[in-house]
């Protein structure tokens, strides 16, 4: 992975869920020994992973706890069995954190965890061996309690309320940051249609076009991006607890529908949560390929990065053959566009307006 500077309000784990879409399957070897290189105070010394561990004695039995509930129980058993056996000091250190997490009910950030870690490790490491510990466990970073700086945003006529209470009144004016603690969420809303967008410039852009005038009862949502974990579940429970109709507005390059595919399927990385964060009930609104050519709209060719995530998208046998077919037809023109060209000259297309028609036309996939 590249180096990159992040500024103070991102996450590094945002960007690691963004970047984990592009690895490959193979898991990372490079484990510590049961001798672990720790940094401290005095130079680097030699620990060995009993450090990390609790005071909770062999024979308390943490999850008798009135508070545990079923699912927590067992994942706690999980991580008290994994964590006798486990040889990687970050590992130990985190699962001991999950453990302080579930019998104090408490919860940690990712940025919170890798500083407090106290083993001489990269982010690129440690946000990688995290990810590998959700996957063995096969649940989310919200299970363990663990979560990223706040990234998606939110707009329209919602109440959000949260599991303590706490009320969160959206509003059309301006945009609300999703909450992360969302695991008994609560909504109140006459809306039926929930816009999702791909970039947070396009979000904006459909606030100051008065989008909440021109299209009634509709909820306007971006990921920014790449959306995060959280995003994706807050979208996914706001649709069980409601029916909405949901339509996606991303730029027509191979990142763009590839950003649907993650809301719409799920994610390649998080396979083994594909249930709890996919929503196969959005529609792609566009820009689609064919339109590139029916509007004539600027292009630019697709780089040799575009062609090989283009290629990946096309092999995936679950995606709908609509949407292969327009990634066909991106193929054979060699080009991408962004959906900002739609509003400037000579076409002048108001936002608004060009969703508006679509989702009166059908013209969605």
């Amino acid at each position: 992975m590249d180096s990159m500077i992040f500024d103070n309000s991102l996450d590094y784990m945002e960007f690691w869920e963004q970047e984990i879409e592009s690895l490959e399957d193979d898991e990372e070897e490079n484990t510590f020994e049961p001798s672990i290189i720790c940094a401290g105070n005095s130079g680097l010394r030699q620990l060995s992973p009993n450090v990390f561990a609790d005071h909770t004695s062999d024979e308390e039995d943490v999850t008798s706890n009135a508070y545990l509930d079923s699912k927590k129980a067992t994942i706690l058993n999980q991580v008290n069995q994994m964590i006798l056996l486990e040889q990687d000091g970050v590992k130990v250190f985190l699962m001991n954190s999950i453990r302080t997490n579930f019998t104090t009910s408490s919860s940690s950030t990712t940025r919170e965890l890798f500083y407090k870690c106290p083993l001489n490790v990269t982010m690129d490491a440690f946000y990688k061996k995290l990810h590998q510990l959700f996957t063995s466990l096969n649940v989310l970073p919200s299970d363990l309690k663990i979560f990223t700086s706040p990234k998606g945003l939110i707009a329209g006529d919602l109440k959000i309320i949260l599991d303590n209470e706490v009320i969160i009144q959206c509003h059309v004016s301006v945009a609300t940051t999703i909450p992360c603690q969302i695991e008994n969420l609560k909504i109140e809303t006459k809306a039926e249609t929930i816009v999702l967008v791909e970039k947070d410039t396009v979000f904006e852009k459909l606030i100051e076009q008065k989008i909440f005038k021109k299209l009634e009862n509709v909820i306007l949502l971006t990921g920014k991006g790449y959306p995060d974990i959280n995003t994706r579940l807050f979208l996914k429970k706001v649709l069980e607890l409601k029916k909405f109709q949901v339509y996606c507005l991303v730029d027509g390059d191979p990142y763009g529908i590839h950003i649907m595919t993650i809301y719409r399927y799920g994610s390649k990385a998080l396979n083994q949560a594909s249930e709890q964060l996919s929503c196969p009930e959005i529609k792609w609104i566009g820009i689609t390929p064919s339109e590139m050519r029916k509007f004539n709209l600027p292009k630019s060719p697709l780089t040799l990065v575009d062609q090989t995530k283009l290629n990946k998208m096309l092999e995936r046998e679950y995606l709908n053959l609509n949407i292969k077919k327009e990634l066909e037809i991106m193929k054979k023109i060699d080009a991408k566009t962004e959906i900002e060209y739609l509003s400037l000259p000579p076409f002048n297309y108001n936002l608004t307006d060009y969703i508006a028609q679509k989702i009166k036309d059908n013209l969605c996939i």
